[in-house]
């Protein structure tokens, strides 16, 4: 579960990357969202998969406990993060071409 603080950050994460992007030249506004909601989902995986390994994953006793973290952990992948990242891919060469425009001519 999130909680408000937690929602408080992946918001300031996002505001802060819009500023660096829009700095940067990025002309994706999305970008920036789709970034922090990555990295929230991403965290909040990483605590289900947490719970789960504290878990014994033979002990039938667990195995309510386990499929709950299961089923949070599908939830933060396949539900929150797949569609960030395949809006993040494509459109990843908007966000580098800017700052690879700013890379000195080797030339």
């Amino acid at each position: 579960m999130t909680s408000p603080a937690d929602s408080t950050t992946s918001r300031a994460l996002a505001a802060a990357l819009a500023q660096w992007f829009d700095r940067a030249g990025v002309q994706s506004p999305a970008a920036a969202v789709n970034l922090a909601d990555v990295l929230h989902a991403a965290k909040q995986a990483e605590a289900a998969v947490q719970a789960l390994m504290t878990l014994n994953a033979g002990d039938r006793t667990h195995a309510e406990q386990a499929i709950d973290e299961l089923g949070k952990l599908h939830a933060w992948l396949f539900t929150e993060m797949k569609p960030h990242l395949a809006e993040l891919e494509a459109t990843w060469s908007s966000i580098e071409a800017p700052v690879v425009a700013l890379l000195p001519d080797d030339s």
